[in-house]
Parts: structure tokens; sequence; C-alpha cells
């Protein structure tokens, strides 16, 4: 603790528990506490538009910056719960009359309570159960999630979906403008993105874009270039005229859910062969488990204490669980023939195996990858 003791001011890592010894230790020292994103809104002179959600804030997160960036003439900024893209180095870069667009974790949206501040406007994409391993319980994780709002005065805005207002108490919260995206805003093909969630995201974004003056139609432009973000339902290619896509990202059963209906209505005559498993973060899994046994015709398990769960519910034909995702990859792909599809999305967690969802997802499209290229060495 003597470094607590020395600091002025004691700025967490992310994931840091608020409950750690050393923050109730930097507490009760009367230290000032701060999360980086608190200090940069407390401080950016720029328009801050926050996203956040349990599913689809990264690609909700991508579709505003893509839209401003290109229909705009002032400087847009896109950070936050983004790899390499922190917030506080845009401190000294973004100025009054920029733009910055910030997607935000439920971890970085509870330490807004050391600043009190929120962003000018708000986007909640929708709420289901996550990280109840952290959480003690839904009640608290929607409470951080909602903290988004919990600043805003009455010329902000917060702009969601008829389902976070159905889960929580979001429009009694808040002395800001209240937008509903409705779900018919947006009815243009996605060239480049599949199923249904992917129109909820854009409907948000563009939504988002009304607030900013842009015409719906400049938006619908800009999110039909969208290419979409690595590991979220991601067509990674052909292997034996057999489509792969890589979903590593979902690290819940709702996730998996939702990327199976996306695929199941991509390709609604072929078989599914889904990768799945890794460790459990405590949540809901009757309504993955039926949608698998009703739309998969064999299942592939990654270790894991999510996947010892999972073998006592499915009803289809499945093989594993394996150490080597190596070895996962070559029996699926030997299994798979003309008229398959093979989706990754593992509805867990990676921690077991790999460093992050994004770490294994990585592993994954290089694994693919490497057969792709063996595949047409042989044709040569």
């Amino acid at each position: 603790f003597c470094d607590i003791d020395w600091a002025d001011i004691i700025i967490p890592n992310p994931g840091m528990r608020f409950d750690s010894p050393y923050l109730i230790y930097a507490q009760e020292h009367h230290k000032e506490i701060h999360l980086e994103i608190g200090l940069f809104l407390k401080y950016t002179p720029a328009t801050i538009i926050g996203i956040t959600g349990t599913r689809g804030k990264s690609t909700t997160t991508n579709l505003v910056y893509s839209i401003l960036k290109e229909n705009l003439s002032t400087n847009v900024f896109l950070a936050g719960n983004i790899p390499q893209q922190t917030a506080i180095s845009l401190l000294s870069r973004a100025n009054k009359n920029d733009i910055v667009v910030l997607e935000l974790s439920s971890w970085q949206l509870h330490g807004v309570l050391y600043d009190k501040v929120s962003p000018h406007i708000a986007v909640f994409t929708n709420i289901y159960p996550d990280h109840l391993n952290y959480y003690p319980s839904m009640k608290e994780y929607t409470e951080d999630k909602l903290r988004i709002i919990a600043y805003q005065k009455k010329e902000d805005f917060i702009v969601t979906t008829d389902q976070v207002v159905q889960n929580t108490h979001i429009a009694e919260l808040t002395k800001s403008t209240v937008v509903i995206a409705p779900a018919d805003i947006f009815d243009a093909p996605l060239p480049h993105l599949i199923g249904e969630h992917n129109k909820s995201n854009a409907a948000l974004a563009i939504s988002v874009a009304r607030i900013m003056d842009i015409p719906d139609k400049k938006s619908i432009q800009s999110i039909q270039k969208f290419k979409g973000l690595p590991f979220r339902i991601e067509f990674i290619g052909l292997l034996n005229r057999v489509p792969v896509y890589n979903d590593s990202t979902s690290t819940t059963p709702i996730a998996c859910e939702t990327a199976l209906s996306a695929i199941s209505h991509e390709y609604p005559n072929r078989r599914i062969l889904l990768v799945i498993g890794g460790n459990e973060k405590k949540l809901p899994f009757d309504s993955v488990v039926k949608k698998i046994n009703e739309t998969v015709s064999q299942a592939f398990l990654l270790k894991g204490s999510f996947t010892n769960i999972l073998l006592h519910h499915l009803s289809i034909p499945h093989k594993g669980p394996y150490d080597s995702l190596k070895e996962l990859v070559e029996e699926v792909l030997r299994k798979a023939k003309a008229g398959d599809v093979i989706l990754f999305s593992t509805a867990a967690t990676s921690f077991a195996t790999f460093k992050n969802e994004f770490d294994r997802g990585e592993h994954f499209s290089k694994l693919i990858t490497l057969h792709q290229k063996k595949q047409n060495a042989a044709k040569k």
C-alpha cells in the first residue's frame, strides 16, 4: 500500500474490481480516484458521443464514427473501450469543435461516479445478462450501464431501443431527450453485415446522425460501405465451398444465439457446424441450448467450465471437449462438406486457453487461412 500513501491521484487499471482492498484503502485515505475515461470526459472541450450496451456497442460505435467522419467537416475521433485507442491521448488533440465517439464498457461507466460526467449523446444498444462472474447480480450490472446517463443535462440526448426501455427505467432516470430508434428506420441491404441485430445497430447510428443534422440518405450510404469488425460474425472465406464465420467476440450465450439466428437466416438450407465452448460467466443458457438443438447439425466443443455444463444439455451430435483449437479445427474441416457452413461462436470466455476473445479469434482465423493456403496449393 506504500505507493498509495505517496500518490496524489489513483487511476485503477482496467478490470480492477471496485471492491479491491487497494481502492478501499485509497478511499479511506481520501485519495483522488479517477478512471482514464472519467478524466477525459471531465476535461475535454470536445463533443462526446458515448455508446454502451451488452451487445452491438462496438459495431454501433464504428458505424456512428464512419457516418460522422464521412459527412461532417469537423474532426471526428474514435476511442474508449478499443485496443490502442485510449481517450486520454486525445486531450491535447480534440478541440471544442471536434467530436469524439467513445465505446464505453460497464467497468468504465462505473468509474464516471468519481468525476460525475456523462456524454452529450449517449447510446444504449441493449441489455442482456453479462459479467455475472464479476457483478453480484443483473441489477448491479444494469446500474453501471445506466450510469451513461447519470449526469446528462436537459440539452443532452439518450438514443436507445425498445428493448432497453422495456428492461430498464431509463426514461425516468434522465433529464435529457430520449430518442428511441425506430425498428424500420433502416430498411436497406447490408452488403457486408448479416443478421437483424445489425439493422438495429444501423438504426441507432442513423438516429445519432439525425441529431447531428446528417440526412438519412448519406447515413445509409456510409453504413452500406462499412466492412464490419473482426471476430463479429466475420466472414473469413471459403474452404471447399464451405463458408467460415469467425464470431470469437461471442462470450455470452445471447451472442451465440444471435449469431445462429443470423447464419440460419443467411443460409436457410445449409447444415451448421458450430464451434462452441470455454469458461462460463454464470449466465442463463437455456435459450441458446434450445437454439443450438434446433438449428445446429453438429457441435465441436472447446474445453472449459461452460462446456462442462453444455455437455449435459445437447441433443445433437457433438465432439470434444478439445484442449487444442488446432485439433478441433482439423476435425471440423474433416466433417465439413459442400452445403455446410462453419460458425465459430463460443458463447463463453477464452481465458482458460487464450489471452482474450481477440487472441482466440486471431488463432482461429490463422488456422483457417493456413488450410486455405494448403487447399490453393493443392489445386495448382
